[in-house]
């Protein structure tokens, strides 16, 4: 018989201890599914700990996505698992076919392709809630039926098509595949479970709900345990938990645990309890635990100072890097400072989310190049010229603002005049344009040199062949074709040994290049039936840059991420 227990508990409760010996018990026919990778991690490690052993012989702990991919894969179900800009690069396909347009036409939308992101959230939302696309637009009454709904059905009826035929999953997919799996029969994954546990949950999703109901019949035993504290006090806190303890209580027709808070035993965990709350708390009466609040200058000064401090902890009172969490409201602002003062200190660290593509040395440059790819200005020139990747002689660089002051160019000015002054122009002072009384302007132009112009005229030549090749090309298949043979050019620069590099950064590049050019292909395919502007096309590109992420998450050092980030985690 199926037997369901929902445990509800704290972080201050005896929540993970009571899961840790349950689980522990089953073990090894048992596998525990938490909300995030890094939680499984921490979970395997605490496992090891436990059972007092070095590794573990089979994979028991996985993230809920994790294990509905390990599910469906034991059933050679490949999840080819697509990000969520490609899922919006769908919906823009859809929006811009010419399907799209007889169909948008008579509504008069502006640039329908905008609403793509909109559309992908509806569509997340509506999966999550196990709606399909009839059930969706059905369910309204026909004199409630408006524009979106037309729409959204019609996008959210193709995207599913266009899912289906390429055997793409978005992760309310998976579960509803994995759920069918469940249905039909006891899955390969679950063949030696006995039992399954659930940690560290807020809220399921009822995609989520139905999957753990089709497990009925093939373990004999599902235990939860929600991330919720009983206290009356607390309920505003607990709403989201609270709400899922209810539903989980209908769907299995049983009754509800909860585990009562401890009190506070440090000044820590009393900050914990009490620091984000609605009343003043009690002053707080602990010696244990040390809290210390400090004031810098500038994020510089915090960052250096927090490293020095960190060292020391690691050098002078042997605590683990792995013990140690370095957190930041947003960590975009400071991530560069970061990994150089971490790199100089020689403290190992790492990042708590996945770098961009955008973010590494080609990515940057790519995302330069195509930002200001049809800007007619000086300015656009510059961006390339002083990036490293552009093979642009030292002696020359270092010049390119004496060459172009010399001939009266401004970074406002239109690439034509630059063209048409270099053409025209002697290397003559008494010929110069601007500020000819200027003896410090004439004194420097002395340091220009005919052989500096003229290296100059070839890069800009070759800058502006670039940009006649992909402002020329007349559909979306000539265009992929231009960017693969720019960027595999870019690559051989690269990779020629030229650009010292660590193994990490020189991985992500490859990385990032190779998954570009893989995903760069779907363009024709996507729109073959649309006839795409260059500013389209650019923005596609633009999209991926963004979408596409690099590096692999291994557990370095230091953890350093925002606040979300160490959620259910535990440090020194």
């Amino acid at each position: 018989m199926f037997k369901v227990s929902i445990i509800g508990g704290s972080a201050f409760s005896p929540r993970l201890e009571e899961l840790s010996k349950d689980f522990l018990a089953c073990h090894p026919n048992a596998i525990l599914i938490v909300p995030t990778q890094r939680y499984a991690s921490w979970w395997e490690r605490k496992l090891l700990c436990d059972l007092n052993i070095t590794s573990l012989t089979g994979k028991y702990v996985y993230d809920f996505t994790n294990f509905v991919r390990a599910l469906l894969e034991k059933e050679n179900i490949s999840c080819n698992l697509i990000e969520v800009w490609k899922q919006e690069l769908i919906v823009k396909s859809i929006l811009l076919s010419e399907e799209g347009k007889l169909k948008l036409n008579q509504y008069q939308l502006q640039s329908p392709e905008n609403l793509a992101s909109h559309i992908v959230e509806i569509i997340r939302n509506l999966k999550q809630g196990g709606i399909e696309p009839d059930e969706f637009f059905y369910s309204i009454p026909s004199e409630k039926r408006g524009l979106r709904e037309e729409v959204i059905h019609w996008v959210y009826r193709r995207y599913q098509e266009i899912m289906y035929q390429n055997s793409w999953y978005d992760v309310p997919g998976m579960f509803w595949t994995a759920e069918e799996v469940c249905k039909n029969k006891k899955p390969g994954l679950l063949s030696n479970v006995n039992a399954i546990f659930l940690e560290g949950f807020d809220d399921f999703t009822y995609s989520e709900m139905r999957l753990l109901k089709s497990f009925d019949g093939r373990v004999e035993s599902l235990r939860i345990y929600l991330n919720y504290d009983p206290s009356p006090e607390k309920q505003d806190l607990y709403k989201l938990s609270y709400r899922a303890l209810k539903n989980l209580e209908k769907i299995f027709s049983t009754e509800v645990r909860c585990l009562d808070s401890f009190t506070s035993e440090n000044r820590i965990q009393f900050v914990a309890q009490n620091l984000y709350w609605r009343e003043l708390p009690k002053r707080c009466s602990f010696d244990k635990g040390e809290i210390k609040i400090r004031f810098y200058s500038n994020r510089d000064t915090e960052i250096r100072e927090t490293a020095r401090e960190i060292k020391k902890l690691i050098i002078e009172k042997n605590i683990s890097p792995f013990s140690i969490a370095l957190i930041f409201r947003k960590l975009e602002s400071v991530q560069k400072i970061i990994e150089r003062v971490f790199e100089e200190f020689g403290i190992p660290y790492e990042i708590g989310f996945r770098r961009k593509f955008e973010d590494t040395i080609i990515g940057r440059f790519l995302w330069n190049w195509f930002t200001h790819l049809l800007d007619d200005k000086v300015f656009s020139i510059l961006q390339i010229f002083h990036d490293p990747l552009w093979k642009l002689p030292p002696e020359v660089k270092i010049k390119i603002s004496l060459i172009l002051r010399s001939f009266g160019i401004n970074l406002n000015h239109p690439i034509d005049v630059l063209e048409e002054r270099l053409q025209k122009l002697p290397l003559d002072k008494e010929m110069l344009l601007g500020e000819e009384e200027d003896e410090e302007h004439i004194e420097e132009t002395e340091n220009i040199k005919k052989e500096d112009v003229d290296k100059f005229k070839v890069e800009l030549e070759k800058w502006l062949n670039w940009r006649k090749i992909f402002t020329s090309t007349q559909s979306a298949k000539e265009f992929v074709e231009v960017t693969e043979q720019f960027v595999k050019e870019i690559w051989s620069y690269f990779s020629s040994g030229e650009i010292v590099l660590d193994k990490e950064k020189y991985g992500e590049n490859k990385e990032g290049v190779g998954a570009f050019l893989k995903e760069i292909k779907v363009i024709p395919k996507f729109f073959a039936d649309s006839n795409l502007g260059l500013e389209t096309l650019i923005e596609i590109v633009l999209d991926m840059l963004r979408g596409i992420v690099v590096g692999t998450k291994i557990n370095r050092g230091v953890f350093i991420g925002e606040l979300p980030t160490i959620r259910n985690l535990k440090f020194d």
